[in-house]
């Protein structure tokens, strides 16, 4: 054998053997994790201005921020609701052309015979403006974020290779960088609206009431269902206060829905009365209280709350009071009860609906000392606040099935399982409800702790409900308390 091709070829596997070329990435990686808070932003605006020699041939950043804020886990602090305070977003990037300085540096190589070490390294540094306003164009908060994407490399012995090899890559990783880059912002702009979220969720409730007040001064014109002022919407002093940011509320009421299913009258007004009553009366923190009213209380709003928000939240000594005024439906098949959320449809209730026993299972997994559900619906599919399948025929339901019930909870029902829920028109809410809050207000049924002897209340109420519902509807109405059994 040739000793001299020996040794070249054995020199030139050295010099592959030591070719390298190191890739360094940036920013660092950031975990995006979902908000567990109620949204109160939409998005109204992002915008960027392009600076630098190679603007033109820059993609920047504001296509991929869109996308990233309107997809999980940023999408949690949006809503789709018209009323949210709304967010602007004012980028400004600067990125140099690329182009000159590679031709540089791949001459470079060219001319040494690619055997010294060359170094490439390019930022792409973004910032901006995070904006909040109200309704009346006011601003309500405003942040700054900033973040820069990074590309380095450093390429050794026989860099015409390592260069080569690393510009097959070149595109992927630019993307990368581009997309670390946009998820460092979105970071920054989730902790900014996290850290000022108490000020905001106050002025979204504002406005949502000013909008609530709006369409009751339309509805009239419209042959909508005007709310009329009662009693118990005087809202009482404060009779207690609870174990402060222990206290956890889900209060959701819907009225419309999507598959245009008839209106559970006066839904969103309860809700939005149990609310003031939970914050207003019996202590319960506003930011430990979720209201969601119509298009916010979809299904999957039930399955963030219910089975992530609590979970996330509630702690061994806490107090959690679930409320809900909408329709119930029954499945025929199986004789299980659900709750209709605003994009259930009755005719696949087991694919749409939320099962009353994945509430109460997920409402069990909780560590709390009391858990209270109030539940202003039916669920037999023969009127009132229940809707079924078309051509089915309504059940006798039994709210008890296949239910085990923690010790720790307990169920107020508006009325049995073959009956329907009235409304109570004169007072402008459903009987169950208005009775509930006016024992509330009314009756020695809140203990010095602020917790409620649900005993005594619902015996207050079931007796008024039955008598109300005798005397004006020729109509039975029991309402019920389903509580674990003493040993």
């Amino acid at each position: 054998m040739n000793i001299k091709k020996y040794l070249l070829s054995l020199t030139l596997c050295l010099f592959f053997m030591v070719s390298s070329c190191a890739i360094a990435l940036g920013p660092q990686t950031v975990d995006l994790k979902e908000s567990q808070r109620a949204p109160v932003l939409r998005l109204e605006q992002v915008s960027e201005q392009k600076s630098g020699s190679g603007s033109d041939e820059w993609p920047g950043f504001r296509d991929l921020l869109i996308k990233a804020l309107n997809q999980p886990p940023a999408s949690s602090l949006f809503t789709k609701d018209s009323s949210g305070l709304a967010m602007k977003v004012e980028l400004i990037s600067s990125h140099e052309s690329d182009t000159s300085r590679l031709i540089g540096l791949g001459l470079l190589s060219m001319g040494t015979l690619g055997i010294i070490p060359l170094h490439y390294h390019s930022d792409w540094p973004v910032k901006g403006a995070v904006t909040i306003y109200s309704a009346d164009g006011k601003v309500q908060g405003q942040y700054h974020v900033q973040s820069t994407g990074i590309y380095d490399i450093q390429a050794y012995p026989l860099t015409m290779f390592t260069l080569f090899g690393a510009s097959f890559q070149g595109d992927a990783d630019a993307k990368e960088v581009l997309q670390r880059t946009t998820n460092d912002i979105v970071s920054q702009i989730m902790r900014a609206v996290d850290s000022d979220y108490e000020k905001l969720a106050v002025l979204y409730r504002s406005q949502m009431k000013a909008k609530g007040e709006q369409a009751v001064a339309e509805a009239s014109s419209r042959d909508e269902l005007r709310i009329i002022k009662s009693d118990v919407d005087d809202i009482p002093a404060a009779k207690a206060k609870l174990n402060s940011n222990k206290s956890y509320a889900i209060v959701i009421g819907i009225e419309r829905y999507r598959q245009k299913l008839p209106s559970a009258d006066f839904a969103t007004h309860d809700a939005q009365t149990v609310t003031d009553y939970l914050t207003k009366v019996l202590g319960y923190p506003e930011e430990n209280v979720i209201t969601l009213l119509n298009d916010r209380a979809l299904k999957s709003d039930f399955e963030k709350y219910f089975e992530k928000w609590l979970m996330n939240n509630v702690e061994k000594d806490s107090t959690v009071f679930v409320y809900y005024s909408g329709h119930g439906a029954p499945d025929p098949r199986t004789g299980s009860a659900y709750l209709v959320p605003y994009d259930g449809d009755p005719t696949f209730i087991d694919q749409t609906g939320y099962s009353l026993k994945r509430m109460y299972e997920a409402l069990g997994r909780l560590q709390a000392k009391e858990i209270i559900v109030a539940l202003d619906s039916c669920f037999s599919g023969a009127g009132g606040k229940s809707v079924i399948a078309k051509g089915a025929r309504p059940l006798v339901m039994n709210l008890e099935q296949d239910i085990k019930l923690s010790k720790n909870m307990t169920i107020m029902s508006a009325s049995s399982g073959d009956q329907i829920s009235s409304t109570y028109d004169e007072k402008g809410h459903g009987l169950f409800t208005y009775f509930m809050l006016k024992g509330i207000k009314n009756e020695d049924v809140v203990r010095q702790d602020g917790s409620l002897d649900i005993s005594e209340l619902h015996s207050y109420l079931k007796s008024q409900v039955e008598r109300i519902a005798r005397k004006q509807y020729n109509n039975e109405q029991t309402p019920q308390l389903i509580a674990p059994k003493k040993n």
